[in-house]
């Protein structure tokens, strides 16, 4: 029998995580949206993942933060006009040219 290691785990923050962190933040709001359009109010759903993926991604630190927050959330209203069953695709598109876009923010 092999002893457990000690040694810490560093975990990798990689794009693929913050892809599916953008995509769900798109579902959710999506959601919201829908709901709040059949005028249930919605606002205490909201899992504000954006700001998990800002600050996995240090973009928090940034002199510019609230500007970029703007972008963010201006890319992702084009997930509110998707129909249900052009969602999956457009949810990948759209995932990933926001994260190609907070990516090179933070070069």
């Amino acid at each position: 029998m092999s002893a457990l290691s000690t040694t810490p785990k560093t975990f990798i923050c990689n794009k693929t995580i913050i892809i599916n962190l953008i995509k769900q933040d798109l579902v959710n709001w999506k959601m919201i949206n829908s709901l709040q359009k059949m005028q249930i109010q919605a606002d205490d759903y909201q899992l504000d993942i954006a700001s998990v993926i800002f600050e996995i991604m240090n973009l928090n630190d940034l002199e510019n933060v609230d500007e970029i927050f703007e972008k963010y959330v201006e890319m992702s209203k084009p997930i509110l006009k998707a129909r249900a069953s052009q969602s999956n695709r457009k949810i990948d598109l759209l995932a990933s040219k926001i994260y190609d876009y907070l990516q090179s923010v933070n070069e």
